[in-house]
């Protein structure tokens, strides 16, 4: 794993390079690189994921609140938070941003950890 030090490296770190280190570090850093939601928001999570795409890229973590204590989310059902989160976008970002997505145990709380591109 990467150790991370500054806003501009979390920016373009790999989803594949995160680990709960990361994590934590994403979970401190400024709303700018990484937003926190302790649940999916009543509008759906196009906006923010659409505002991401268009701002630069950045993270938006599913399960950790605003004050970065966690909630926990795990996705419905058996899927994948990748095709789950593709599932909510398609109507709701067109043209749909490239995004990875997976869930990491941390501290016995499941956090859906998003990476949208620019």
């Amino acid at each position: 794993m990467l150790a991370v030090v500054d806003a501009s490296q979390l920016r373009r770190l790999p989803l594949a390079d995160v680990g709960e280190s990361e994590l934590r570090e994403l979970i401190e850093a400024d709303e700018t690189v990484a937003e926190r939601k302790g649940s999916p928001p009543k509008d759906g999570m196009g906006p923010t994921i659409a505002a991401f795409a268009n701002s630069g890229g950045g993270w938006v973590l599913l399960g950790v609140r605003d004050d970065g204590t966690l909630a926990g989310f795990r996705v419905p059902g058996k899927a994948h938070a990748q095709d789950w989160l593709r599932d909510k976008l398609r109507t709701a970002v067109d043209p749909l941003p490239p995004f990875a997505a997976k869930t990491i145990t941390l501290d016995g709380h499941e956090i859906v950890v998003v990476r949208v591109e620019d």
